[in-house]
């Protein structure tokens, strides 16, 4: 845990990061930024991809969301 991205004592105790050292301002390189948001993409793609084999659609629900579709198209026509 850090407190405002400055490292505590507990932080420093379970990073397992040897050169860790409290009171030290916590930051993440562009370039791990960068890693993470794409790691992060591909997780919501896959995600979205196998959603309905995990669940599979209702009929009810899919009548439902093409009900509401067509009143948005219809009010923003």
């Amino acid at each position: 845990m850090h407190d405002g991205g400055v490292m505590t004592e507990r932080y420093v105790k379970n990073s397992g990061d040897p050169a860790a050292e409290e009171g030290v301002l916590l930051r993440e390189t562009a370039e791990n930024a960068h890693h993470f948001i794409g790691c992060l993409n591909r997780m919501m793609a896959t995600l979205e991809k196998d959603f309905h084999e995990i669940f599979k659609p209702e009929r009810f629900c899919i009548d439902i969301e093409n009900e509401r579709k067509a009143r948005v198209a219809k009010r923003n026509a």
